[in-house]
């Protein structure tokens, strides 16, 4: 199990609040007949060497970099989720781009698509009233350019695949 503590304002970008999560915990459920200390020397050796714990435990961010997801594809003459399929295994795979739209009769709408119904849901049902009026000014200044008479039409692309068990 992971528990991790994190401050969604940061993630907003609506305060000077680190974005990262602030602290991570995980417990481990292990069942078998080895001597405790064995588990534990295998747990802290296992710890010790992976990736994810290191990342878990650094504070300072990542470097990155971005780059056009329609750029990369041209260069590699296959879409990331084709490649995550081939690289489980599995054959005969296809994908599929839809371009659609996501369209919001007005305003309120589109917020509560958002953050009622959205990704942020818990986070915002944690807001009080002013936060909640500054992200969704923010949120509609974003959306401002896809604005249709007295509603909005956001673009939007639905990627599905399918595969085959090699």
């Amino acid at each position: 199990m992971v528990q991790a503590d994190y401050d969604n304002s940061g993630l907003l970008g609506m305060a000077a609040v680190y974005p990262g999560y602030l602290a991570v915990r995980h417990t481990l459920f292990i069942e078998c007949d080895a001597a405790h200390d064995t588990v534990q020397a295998a747990i802290d050796e296992a710890q010790r060497c992976t990736p994810i714990c290191i990342c878990f435990a650094m504070r300072s961010p990542s470097p990155g970099r971005w780059c056009s997801a329609r750029a990369r594809r041209r260069r590699s003459g296959m879409d990331a989720l084709a490649r995550a399929l081939r690289e489980a295994g599995l054959s005969s795979v296809t994908t599929e781009r839809i371009a659609t739209t996501a369209d919001y009769a007005d305003a309120q709408a589109a917020c509560d698509a958002a953050f009622i119904a959205g990704p942020v849901a818990l986070a915002y049902s944690r807001f009080d009233d002013a936060t909640r009026s500054k992200v969704h000014t923010e949120y509609l200044a974003s959306i401002a350019a896809w604005g249709v008479e007295s509603g909005y039409s956001l673009p939007g692309e639905f990627v599905i695949g399918s595969a085959r068990l090699a």
